[in-house]
């Protein structure tokens, strides 16, 4: 075959559901009793089981039997994202959030981690390839900005996530922070949305787990549960204790395959995620 075509692929594949702008099926890389790997209409896939990703052309190698295409471990230089010369970073957000809104094939990404109907409430904006995550204080102002590489950028050049200011926290929601009985801390700013978007007050940091500063809590004089990514319990661990009787940790029950909170929209099972934290919040 001299072209690899999405038809072709999913023709291969079993137990394929059809959604807008990709299938799901079960994953071709490991045995797999309930669909997870994801096949876009643009030319790539992931699997949110084994973690698998690539073009079609890899897939196609694999359901086939022809040798696998492995990834070069080489990456480009990284420059940054294509930031607009001329222009504050809270104008690009600006910009990028309106494109994001008029152009809808963009939000593929997001709709796959099931983060859609947080576009418009957090101002979720993107830019060739890139998605911008405005950070506001709690009066509104502008701070800063966390962008994150689709994943055909990522595979380019290894980068994740860009912030070009010092660590400061992220809240998705400060009025439902402010006003909580509890608050929530997790490692990221996908997984701080998915809380938010099942209604749960919860801070994270623009930088990652390692950058969680406990003074930001300072205000706060209500018990906090640190939710660590799996391997990040000792992080969590450590923060907790910084927080002294107000630090708890809530190691999560994670499905087959997940790793993280936002792992429970990936797979279609928030409410099992939000009765886990349910259970805690009521014991307050």
């Amino acid at each position: 075959m001299n072209t690899v075509n999405f038809e072709d692929v999913v023709d291969r594949l079993e137990q394929v559901q059809k959604f807008e702008k990709y299938v799901s099926a079960l994953c071709v890389f490991h045995i797999d009793s309930k669909p997870s790997m994801l096949v876009f209409k643009d030319g790539w896939f992931r699997c949110l089981g084994c973690g698998r990703n690539g073009n079609l052309t890899t897939l196609w190698n694999k359901i086939s039997g022809q040798p696998v295409v492995v990834k070069s471990e080489q990456r480009t230089a990284f420059a940054g994202p294509p930031l607009r010369e001329g222009e504050s970073l809270e104008e690009i957000c600006y910009q990028a959030h309106f494109d994001l809104l008029q152009f809808s094939s963009f939000q593929w990404y997001l709709e796959m981690r099931g983060l859609q109907n947080r576009i418009e409430t957090n101002e979720i904006g993107y830019i060739r390839g890139w998605y911008t995550f405005p950070v506001r204080d709690y009066e509104g102002a502008f701070q800063t900005a966390v962008l994150r590489a689709a994943p055909h950028v990522q595979q380019v050049n290894g980068q994740r996530y860009w912030c070009r200011s010092a660590p400061t926290p992220y809240v998705p929601d400060w009025y439902m922070l402010k006003n909580s009985q509890v608050i929530f801390v997790v490692y990221g700013i996908m997984d701080a949305l998915t809380l938010s978007e099942l209604r749960f007050p919860v801070m994270t940091s623009t930088a990652g787990n390692n950058t969680f500063h406990p003074e930001w809590l300072d205000d706060y004089r209500v018990p906090i549960f640190i939710i660590p990514d799996k391997g990040e319990e000792v992080q969590a661990s450590r923060l907790a204790n910084s927080l002294g009787w107000r630090g708890k940790v809530l190691n999560l029950q994670y499905p087959v395959g997940v790793k993280d909170a936002n792992g429970f929209l990936e797979i279609g099972r928030p409410e099992e995620l939000s009765k886990q934290l349910m259970s805690v919040a009521r014991k307050v």
